[in-house]
């Protein structure tokens, strides 16, 4: 039996629409494919919450992946 737990996805475009997703295999649900994202353990906390995101002066959504890459001098 699957544990619930806060969880989020997020779907990332190509320029086309063409979906990124992740082949999963494990033993709750099987292969199977989904996109990517993850989840909080028991005592973890997000980075922010809604009502911080949602104060926020800046954009944050969406990002776009071109200018995300273009903005990485390096790949550490």
């Amino acid at each position: 039996m699957r544990t619930p737990r806060q969880a989020t996805r997020v779907a990332v475009l190509d320029p086309g629409g063409a979906i990124f997703l992740l082949r999963y295999d494990n033993e709750e649900v099987g292969l199977h494919w989904a996109m990517p994202g993850g989840g909080l353990d028991p005592g973890e906390t997000p980075w922010w919450t809604p009502a911080e995101l949602a104060a926020s002066a800046d954009p944050l959504w969406p990002p776009r992946l071109a200018d995300l890459l273009a903005s990485r001098s390096t790949w550490d």
